[in-house]
């Protein structure tokens, strides 16, 4: 995305406040004013990614920040006949709770969020907390402890037989359109124009991606940027993002938990093989780390060489905790959402970049057990799959 300021989403204004009679008094009801695109999101969401039917109960987990959203898909499930239960994971609280002093409280999980997960049909996550780069300063032994329950919220998830949600919007907040300098109003459009792109678009597009990855053979990415790279596939079964609940290729202990935006497919690599030179033209987000202008040159199936105009303090800083193979290729991932263009955290969803990752990869097919997973984005490349043009000026062929 450009960082030009673009327009403020439309709001819908306040109607008159209604009235309503309780305890013999006359008592005013303040309306609340919310974005008027999200309607269409929670409508879209629901309906194309989840496919939420009248009955069902829908678990709605959000933060401060995006209430807007979590009050809309309330209403769209009521109207669906849904049963919705909304969690609101307070910002203040959090950061209180997160101080040296209440730590010991932290990683542990009440039975009653068990219970309410277990008894859940759907279930629709906003990214939160809202400062996302303050989040990332803490330090590791708090991270550790935020995330104790993870897997153990997977395996419950998955009993359960749960569809769910991962909404990108949560994460396009104040301080990480500082933190990335971009214009937040227009990281905001541009997500809800990609949530908006149909399922049923996406999936033939990442079904003619699979089909030209679903095996072993050499892939070579060029680009007239300098870009000259060839690595190796497994011949895995990609991962496909199309924002679907149960998408065929998913595997692993999260795969009925799509991202939304979708339009992607990951594609494990053989962590022995890659030579040549990457040159990204896309900046690169993790979390709330961005680096620009990314060249990496790797012989014998490792990096040896790389270089960033910006970001390459944050870079090294991960790359030095990733572990065993994290100088070794991880994931190929193509991109095939039409709606995106550059946007931070989903750069890999845009139509025909190519992404290159190194660390891990097992959970998708591989063999790399690294900790860290470090990418460079691409757009505009050309793609080869065993001499096969796949990708021509980053268009699909």
């Amino acid at each position: 995305m450009t960082e030009d300021a673009g327009h403020e989403p439309p709001r819908v204004a306040p109607g008159p406040v209604p009235v309503v009679t309780y305890g013999g008094r006359a008592v005013r009801i303040p309306a609340v004013t919310t974005p008027a695109w999200t309607t269409r999101v929670a409508r879209s969401v629901l309906q194309k990614n989840l496919a939420v039917k009248a009955g069902e109960s829908v678990t709605i987990e959000t933060w401060n920040h995006s209430l807007p959203v979590a009050r809309a898909l309330v209403v769209e499930c009521q109207r669906r006949g849904a049963r919705p239960l909304l969690l609101l994971n307070d910002e203040e609280a959090f950061w209180g709770s997160v101080t040296p002093r209440a730590a010991p409280g932290l990683g542990h999980w009440g039975t009653a969020e068990r219970s309410a997960l277990a008894a859940t049909d759907v279930y629709v996550y906003l990214w939160g907390p809202a400062d996302l780069p303050r989040y990332d300063a803490l330090p590791e032994r708090i991270h550790s402890r935020l995330t104790a329950c993870d897997m153990e919220w997977y395996a419950v998830a998955k009993k359960s037989g749960l569809r769910g949600a991962l909404l990108e919007l949560g994460h396009a907040t104040p301080a990480c359109a500082r933190r990335f300098g971009v214009s937040l109003p227009q990281w905001e459009a541009e997500l809800v124009e990609a949530i908006l792109v149909d399922p049923r678009v996406l999936e033939p597009l990442g079904e003619k991606v699979r089909r030209a990855f679903h095996r072993r053979g050499t892939v070579r990415i060029r680009h007239r940027n300098g870009t000259d790279l060839e690595l190796g596939l497994l011949g895995a079964n990609p991962r496909l993002h199309t924002g679907r609940a149960g998408n065929r290729g998913q595997r692993g202990h999260a795969s009925y938990m799509v991202n939304v935006p979708g339009g992607a497919c990951q594609i494990a690599l053989d962590d022995r093989r890659a030579d040549g030179v990457l040159v990204a033209n896309r900046p690169s987000v993790l979390t709330s780390d961005r680096w620009v202008g990314g060249r990496w040159r790797f012989q014998g199936g490792r990096l040896v060489e790389y270089a960033f105009r910006t970001g390459k303090e944050g870079f090294e800083q991960r790359l030095r905790a990733g572990g065993t193979g994290r100088d070794r290729p991880g994931l190929l991932c193509i991109g095939f959402n039409p709606r995106v263009h550059g946007t931070p955290l989903v750069e890999d969803f845009e139509m025909g970049t190519v992404s290159v990752s190194i660390g891990y990869n097992r959970s998708f097919g591989g063999r790399n057990d690294a900790t860290s997973f470090l990418q460079l984005t691409l757009a505009g490349a050309d793609v080869e799959v065993g001499g096969v043009p796949v990708i021509r000026g980053g268009r699909l062929v």
